[in-house]
Formats: structure tokens, C-alpha cells, sequence
């Protein structure tokens, strides 16, 4: 079982990102359907995938890698369920 860190969960949700050739508006746009948030930006999706912003982001970091995966996320020491 391998535990996800905030910069990990950062890392795997810009690789997710890139990996399906998304733009982070479109990344926005399938979190905020998927995850019935009533808005969720582009510039959201920057801030989740920049590490630097820490721990404050980790929902949001959790809601795109839960949103492109479809795989589920479990915490609060986050790992793959």
C-alpha cells in the first residue's frame, strides 16, 4: 500500500491531465460535472497541480484524479483504494 503525499496527489494530477491531452479548462469542466461542484476554474486546477500550494488543495487534488480515473481515492493517509 503506498501513501500519497500533497505533492504526490499534485504530481498524479497533472500527469493524469496530460496523459488524456486535456487542457485545464476541460479538466474544470469534467471536475465540476463529475463531482456536482457548482464551479470549478481553470485556474483551480492550476493551483492543485502546484505542489507548492500544499495540503489546502488536496479535495480538489483528490476530485481530478478521482474524476480522470475513475479509480477512488481513501484517506486521511491517501492511497488507492
Amino acid at each position: 500500500m503506498q501513501l500519497l503525499s500533497s505533492s504526490d496527489l499534485a504530481r498524479l494530477a497533472r500527469e493524469e491531465r496530460l496523459n488524456r491531452n486535456l487542457t485545464q479548462a476541460q479538466v474544470a469542466e469534467i471536475v465540476a460535472k463529475r463531482a456536482s461542484a457548482r464551479r470549478c476554474t481553470r485556474q483551480a486546477i492550476s493551483q492543485a497541480e502546484n505542489p507548492a500550494y500544499g495540503s489546502k488543495l488536496d479535495g480538489l487534488r483528490i476530485k481530478i484524479i478521482e474524476s480522470l480515473t475513475d479509480r477512488k481515492l481513501i484517506g486521511p493517509l491517501w492511497r488507492f483504494d
